[in-house]
């Protein structure tokens, strides 16, 4: 008795490499401290990264692109070192889309979050 076997292999492609970057224009707001406001900014969101690019303003705020790496709920932080403003942190909240995101000092008062103009 001969039997045949026979192996399948389906490879199904979702999209992969497809996804479209979000982009939407943004200010920062200050939201406690005296440390300067209405910085612009544009954000990017890809799969797995949110870009966060500063056009710096003529106070001495230099242009900036701060890429913050997201977990798989959308949500993402960032810790980095501003000439101006020392040791700093930026938080996503989870989602996708324009959502919140936050900017503080880590040792200081000031604190920030992206508003969409």
């Amino acid at each position: 008795m001969r039997c045949a076997t026979m192996i399948a292999v389906v490879v199904v492609m979702c999209g992969a490499g497809t996804a479209q970057a979000q982009e939407w224009p943004a200010i920062w707001k200050l939201t406690n401290g005296q440390c300067g406001d209405g910085i612009a900014v544009t954000v990017s969101e890809r799969p797995g990264v949110l870009v966060v690019q500063s056009k710096g303003n003529n106070r001495g705020i230099n242009p900036s692109n701060r890429e913050i790496k997201l977990a798989a709920d959308g949500s993402g932080t960032l810790d980095f070192r501003s000439d101006t403003f020392g040791d700093m942190k930026i938080t996503v909240a989870g989602g996708k889309g324009v959502r919140e995101i936050r900017q503080a000092q880590v040792k200081g008062i000031c604190a920030w979050r992206l508003v969409p103009p």
